[in-house]
Protein backbone atom coordinates (compact mmCIF):
# COMPACT_ATOMS: atom_id res chain seq x y z
CA UNK A 1 0.00 0.00 0.00
CA UNK A 2 1.31 2.95 -1.29
CA UNK A 3 1.34 6.02 1.93
CA UNK A 4 2.57 8.97 -0.17
CA UNK A 5 2.69 9.88 -3.78
CA UNK A 6 6.06 10.13 -4.64
CA UNK A 7 6.25 12.05 -8.62
CA UNK A 8 8.84 11.61 -11.26
CA UNK A 9 10.34 14.06 -13.40
CA UNK A 10 13.20 13.92 -16.35
CA UNK A 11 14.43 17.75 -17.19
CA UNK A 12 15.79 18.37 -20.16
CA UNK A 13 19.20 17.40 -19.09
CA UNK A 14 17.93 13.63 -18.83
CA UNK A 15 18.37 14.40 -14.72
CA UNK A 16 15.43 12.25 -12.46
CA UNK A 17 13.60 14.54 -9.74
CA UNK A 18 11.79 12.51 -7.31
CA UNK A 19 8.99 14.86 -6.19
CA UNK A 20 7.10 14.14 -2.49
CA UNK A 21 5.20 16.12 -0.45
CA UNK A 22 6.82 16.80 2.80
CA UNK A 23 5.34 19.40 5.51
CA UNK A 24 2.12 21.17 5.17
CA UNK A 25 2.70 23.24 2.23
CA UNK A 26 6.39 22.17 0.94
CA UNK A 27 7.81 19.47 -1.44
CA UNK A 28 10.79 18.02 -1.05
CA UNK A 29 12.56 17.38 -4.28
CA UNK A 30 15.58 14.42 -4.61
CA UNK A 31 18.24 14.26 -7.38
CA UNK A 32 21.61 13.25 -7.91
CA UNK A 33 24.35 15.95 -8.16
CA UNK A 34 25.51 16.96 -11.73
CA UNK A 35 29.55 16.63 -11.09
CA UNK A 36 29.23 13.98 -8.11
CA UNK A 37 25.95 12.27 -8.69
CA UNK A 38 25.81 12.36 -4.90
CA UNK A 39 21.99 12.06 -3.25
CA UNK A 40 20.92 15.97 -3.12
CA UNK A 41 17.67 17.28 -1.68
CA UNK A 42 16.33 20.56 -2.06
CA UNK A 43 12.61 22.13 -0.24
CA UNK A 44 10.31 24.23 -2.22
CA UNK A 45 6.81 26.26 -0.94
CA UNK A 46 4.41 24.21 -2.70
CA UNK A 47 3.07 27.05 -4.55
CA UNK A 48 6.61 28.69 -5.55
CA UNK A 49 7.77 25.21 -7.01
CA UNK A 50 6.78 24.96 -10.56
CA UNK A 51 7.73 22.55 -13.25
CA UNK A 52 7.92 23.85 -17.06
CA UNK A 53 6.02 21.54 -19.63
CA UNK A 54 9.62 21.22 -21.73
CA UNK A 55 11.25 19.72 -18.35
CA UNK A 56 12.89 21.61 -16.38
CA UNK A 57 11.86 22.77 -12.67
CA UNK A 58 12.24 26.50 -11.06
CA UNK A 59 11.65 28.12 -8.25
CA UNK A 60 9.10 31.11 -8.44
CA UNK A 61 5.69 32.77 -7.80
CA UNK A 62 3.17 31.34 -9.73
CA UNK A 63 1.81 33.49 -12.55
CA UNK A 64 -0.59 36.26 -11.82
CA UNK A 65 -3.99 36.32 -13.48
CA UNK A 66 -4.28 39.66 -15.69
Amino acid sequence: MIEKFIGLWVDNNANLLLIEPWKLNIVKVLFASGKTKAPVSRDFMQQQFTVDVPGEYRIGAPPRAS
